[in-house]
């Protein structure tokens, strides 16, 4: 059963983000934090009405759609736990610098003046998702924690920063601790997220191929 959820979120703001995940990541018992979701449904009673059982056939009528969904796939050894939730977010955010992922003597991700959306249009967010890759899922003394990933997957606005070190895809391109100086780019219903993964760092995907 799906329950229909459509939550619009609307925030903006002003801050200064300083944070590292250092050679943490390069190690194989790095520490986790697991996403956890508890979701209650309470249906409405008329006042003075009396709480009745349902049958079976009224059960089975009973239906809804949007809210979340939780998938486990797998494929070439590699089990995919996935939750996604249909949520909506709008946002005009600024950030004065965002570091993560130092190891090696440098940064996966150095930003600095991030902007997500601006004074006259929000960015916007849909299809909020969570997903994580394990090896050995099944045995709990050989299970292994391979990647998290959180992003969405419909955003619609622009994100601008000098992106001193980018690691990881724009719009299809790809790149390694690259410094991009300057740059904006523009999503029309685009895809965005970031991953943890334990071998190879940080890295974020913005935008889908052309």
């Amino acid at each position: 059963m799906r329950f229909l959820f459509d939550q619009t979120l609307k925030f903006s703001g002003f801050a200064s983000l300083r944070t590292a995940w250092g050679q943490a990541m390069k190690k194989p018992a790095f520490p986790l934090l697991v996403l956890a979701c508890a979701l209650c449904v309470l249906p409405a009673r008329p006042a003075g009405a009396d709480m009745t059982a349902m049958t079976d056939e009224e059960l089975s009528a009973v239906t809804g759609h949007g809210f979340s969904s939780f998938t486990l796939t797998q494929e070439n050894g590699i089990d995919l736990a996935r939750v996604d939730l249909n949520m909506r977010a709008e946002t005009f955010t600024e950030i004065d610098s965002m570091k993560l992922g130092y190891y090696g003597g440098g940064w996966d991700e150095n930003w600095l003046g991030l902007s997500m959306g601006s004074n006259e249009n929000d960015l916007v967010l849909g299809g909020f998702y969570f997903e994580a890759q394990f090896v050995d899922l099944d045995d709990p003394s050989n299970r292994q924690l391979k990647e998290v990933t959180i992003g969405w997957t419909s955003v619609t606005g622009t994100i601008t920063a000098e992106f001193n070190s980018f690691t990881g895809t724009i719009q299809g391109t790809e790149h390694v601790r690259q410094d991009l100086g300057l740059t904006t780019v523009q999503l029309h219903d685009e895809g965005f997220s970031m991953t943890l993964d334990v071998a190879r760092g940080i890295s974020f995907s913005i935008g889908d191929p052309p």
